[in-house]
């Protein structure tokens, strides 16, 4: 197996960070445990929350937070950070600048794999209030060739409860 190692930055919410894991391993072709990526998790769900930091324009309270994973990921010399929330991805560019170490811009990527794969060039994102009314979906949905479509306010909030019930 390849000697690299992954970091995950979790806990927003931990389901989230569960279910990443899980598809990492059921994807993974190993015969062994030794066959399998090593993955170094940080399961910090005491993160202040994306959207309501994002609202009320309290950025450092979330990244002086997340900075010290990003240490923790530095210290343990891993070779990529994945970060398996969509609204924290609105810091995407102050997470990286904290790091030498790539992180995996999971929005760009989905946005990337569906132009590359997919016939329809419209997306419709379900996400938190957060993650919508910060157009990080757009930015690279248009980056990628892709129409970002937005739900009424109704749909919206129904998605929002969805996502913050299923912790």
């Amino acid at each position: 197996m390849s000697e690299k190692k992954l970091g995950v930055i979790g806990g927003m919410g931990p389901l989230a960070t569960v279910r990443f894991f899980e598809r990492i391993v059921n994807h993974t072709k190993a015969n062994k445990d030794q066959e399998h990526i090593d993955i170094l998790i940080s399961n910090h769900a005491s993160l202040p929350d994306r959207t309501g930091v994002i609202k009320n324009k309290d950025y450092n309270i979330f990244l002086d937070e997340i900075k010290k994973d990003i240490e923790i990921m530095n210290f343990s010399k891993v070779d990529n950070i994945a970060i398996p929330c969509n609204t924290s991805h609105y810091f995407y560019e102050e997470m990286q600048a904290m790091t030498d170490i790539p992180i995996i811009n999971m929005i760009d990527e989905t946005c990337r794999y569906i132009a590359e794969n997919k016939t329809s060039k419209k997306i419709v994102v379900l996400g938190t209030s957060g993650t919508i009314e910060t157009g990080v979906y757009p930015k690279y949905a248009k980056k990628h060739g892709l129409e970002s479509v937005v739900l009424d306010k109704e749909f919206m909030d129904i998605s929002m409860e969805t996502i913050y019930n299923v912790k």
